[in-house]
């Protein structure tokens, strides 16, 4: 468990390629702008809610929590069966405009687009990190919840907010005790 992230590693990569393969289709053989958008704000879900294992893994199975995320999970789970997400959000690390406006930048050159470069778009920023309910109106507070900080860099995003990240791939929740 590495509580001091500075980058986001690379999670679901058969997902996210088999998505640029999808998109590149669709980009280089559609004229239809607005359903082109539909498809990609869609993919755009997919691509963090989703596994190479094609399980759905809207919260346990995302590889980043917040310190408060986890906590308050193993609160609301003491002794119980079936899993309970009350008050935790499924947050893009990057916000998806950001990345929905980075591979439709690529569809305004008026050229085929590569699934290489939708891919690399999707592996560097299509992450999730499961926050609280306060964490995330906390995102909103300081103005970070459609944008990144001046310096681009994911993690800024969440130290502005007071956002502690631990990188808890493969580990138990339950387990984890800070």
């Amino acid at each position: 468990m590495n509580s001091h992230i500075t980058v986001f590693e690379s999670h679901n990569p058969k997902l996210k390629r088999r998505i640029s393969e999808y998109l590149e289709l669709i980009f280089n053989n559609s004229s239809d702008s607005f359903l082109n958008a539909q498809v990609l704000t869609r993919f755009l879900w997919t691509a963090t809610e989703d596994s190479d294992s094609e399980e759905r893994v809207k919260y346990l199975g995302q590889p980043y929590w917040s310190k408060n995320a986890i906590i308050h999970y193993q609160n609301q789970n003491t002794g119980r069966k079936r899993k309970n997400f009350t008050d935790l959000r499924h947050d893009h690390s990057v916000p998806k405009i950001i990345i929905y406006q980075k591979i439709m930048n690529l569809t305004e050159a008026n050229r085929k687009i590569k699934s290489t470069e939708i891919f690399e778009i999707l592996d560097k920023f299509a992450h999730a990190v499961v926050i609280t309910k306060e964490e995330d109106k906390r995102l909103k507070e300081v103005g970070l919840n459609q944008k990144l900080p001046d310096d681009l860099k994911i993690t800024t995003r969440y130290s502005q907010a007071n956002i502690e990240i631990v990188y808890v791939k493969d580990t138990d929740l339950k387990e984890i005790q800070f």
